[in-house]
């Protein structure tokens, strides 16, 4: 990760890196779950 300074000196930059440990990882899904409460 890099961070780095804005011309605004109330925000910075972070810099995300892809590596290969992060690379190798399945994609993540991001569909809200279903809750399964009963009905009575």
């Amino acid at each position: 990760m890099t961070v780095r300074r804005d011309s605004d000196p109330s925000r910075v930059w972070l810099d995300f890196h892809k590596t290969a440990e992060l690379a190798a990882l399945p994609p993540l899904d991001h569909r809200p779950r279903r809750s399964k409460s009963s009905v009575a």
